[in-house]
């Protein structure tokens, strides 16, 4: 029983550091390299391995995966959306669940609503004389996603 503890709690602890990478990679890069989705799902196995999560549980994580990960790469096509932001967040939607998907979605989109107000205002104080800005600059969407997950993580698996 110590041995699966443990082997969840390692799991658990590798996804927070994943998620963290990635939002740190989105900040510095503007990019979440496909590694870092591919081992949250990796992990993700582990976990599911380690804890001994039931078929039908599996199942709708896998289905919650599968859905985020369609519904961001149609907002990806849109253009509203990274293509690492689409799979950081059905990354995020395996892990959670269907129970954790829906309030990190809102957690996410409160984030990132803070976030676009902060690079706003960020804008807007770097040139205060009102000269030309960038046409289009890219907000790191991965730190809102990495906000709204582990925040719903913690709250539900800590």
């Amino acid at each position: 029983m110590l041995a699966q503890l443990s082997c969840a709690g390692v799991t658990e602890t590798l996804f927070l550091a994943l998620v963290i990478v990635a939002a740190v990679s989105d900040l510095l890069t503007r990019r979440i390299p496909n590694a870092i989705c591919l081992l949250i799902c990796a992990d993700f196995s582990a976990f599911a391995i380690c804890s001994a999560l039931p078929p039908a549980a599996l199942g709708m994580h896998l289905l919650c995966g599968a859905v985020i990960l369609a519904a961001g790469f149609a907002i990806y096509a849109a253009g509203a959306f990274g293509g690492g932001d689409a799979k950081l967040l059905a990354s995020c939607s395996l892990w959670l669940g269907s129970a954790g998907t829906p309030p990190m979605l809102l957690k996410t989109a409160l984030a990132g609503g803070v976030l676009a107000v902060a690079y706003l205002i960020g804008n807007a104080m770097s040139d205060p004389s009102g000269g030309e800005k960038k046409a289009h600059q890219t907000i790191p969407y991965g730190v809102a996603i990495a906000t709204g997950c582990i925040s719903v993580f913690l709250n539900s698996f800590a």
